[in-house]
């Protein structure tokens, strides 16, 4: 692994990181609630730019805090059938989503719609598991296809593939079978990226839990389901698309959720084929910001700076198109 402590990186294009002592964090987007007006609203956190959801009056649905929930945003329904029920509030076909971290519920809305919607889940609908392992795969949800997908470990035969869609009668999570692959080490961090309609699977395999230092292989593989529809396959792939790049990182917060995203190189100024990571996880945290080529299969740890403590938590900001 090649270590740069004066990364080659154009400020104004590349990814920026940010070093808190505590939680928190900023994604690609952030929702902002008014407590007075209850008002809310998208948030990017570059050019402050915001994107107008519905009001939260009189209903008091939303929690008031960020801090135990995650927002997302899918760009399409998935049925027509679903598009024509909400062509009144969702023109675009757009879903915000807001996750409780704690707890099995969510709220969602469209953008330019009148409300938003509560939805309590039943946890055994993604796993007859621990508690924490369900708000897990639920922290780590991505948008894809007009659905929202996450992984879902069992005892490491039945892994699957959990998805959450939205129907005129409300969200639907349904769950397919993920084929397992053989690998040699036992620690592993994956992520699930979206890249032009595509899922792929970002996996870091290391010789120690959750530390980059001892990352013997990083691999990208496509997501396909088989010909039946009843199991997604891993197909490793050796490029990232045409003029593509990966973002991964982690919030640095207390729920330590990760996220993945993909753009277009030549819309950032970035080298096309290469994957931008950061490394922070639990008490386990990295300062450095970490780029794959997966043309060459190299990795360059950039020290974004000399005075910032090895151990302080990134958070990685990627710019937002809304």
């Amino acid at each position: 692994m090649e270590n740069q402590e004066s990364p080659p990186l154009d400020p104004t294009l590349a990814p920026a990181l940010l070093f808190e002592p505590g939680h928190g964090g900023l994604g690609a987007r952030s929702r902002r609630l008014d407590p007075s007006t209850r008002d809310a609203c998208l948030r990017d956190p570059f050019s402050s730019r915001t994107v107008r959801l519905p009001s939260d009056h009189p209903e008091s649905l939303l929690p008031s805090s960020n801090e135990h929930t995650r927002c997302l945003m899918s760009k399409h329904r998935p049925t027509a059938a679903a598009a024509a029920a909400a062509a009144d509030d969702d023109p675009a076909g757009c879903i915000v989503l807001l996750v409780h971290l704690e707890e099995p519920v969510l709220w969602y809305c469209s953008p330019g719609g009148s409300r938003w919607l509560r939805h309590e889940y039943s946890p055994k609908l993604i796993a007859s598991d621990d508690h924490s392992h369900i708000m897990w795969a639920m922290s780590r949800l991505t948008a894809a296809r007009g659905k929202f997908y996450t992984l879902v470990y069992g005892d490491g035969r039945d892994n699957k593939i959990m998805a959450l869609e939205f129907s005129p009668a409300g969200p639907i999570f349904s769950t397919t079978h993920l084929a397992r692959t053989p690998f040699l080490s036992r620690f592993l961090q994956v992520q699930l990226v979206e890249s032009c309609g595509d899922l792929f699977f970002f996996q870091r395999v290391s010789l120690e839990p959750f530390c980059a230092q001892s990352i013997t292989e990083i691999n990208v593989y496509k997501l396909v389901l088989s010909s039946n529809d009843n199991a997604w396959v891993k197909v490793k792939v050796a490029t990232l698309g045409d003029n593509r790049v990966f973002f991964c990182g982690s919030d640095g917060g207390s729920y330590g959720y990760e996220f993945g995203a993909s753009m277009a190189a030549d819309e950032v100024g970035l080298k096309p084929n290469c994957i931008y990571f950061t490394h922070g996880v639990g008490n386990k945290n990295d300062k450095g910001l970490y780029v794959h080529d997966l043309e060459r299969g190299t990795t360059t740890l950039h020290n974004p700076a000399t005075n910032v403590p090895d151990s302080a938590k990134p958070l990685l900001l990627t710019h937002a198109i809304l």
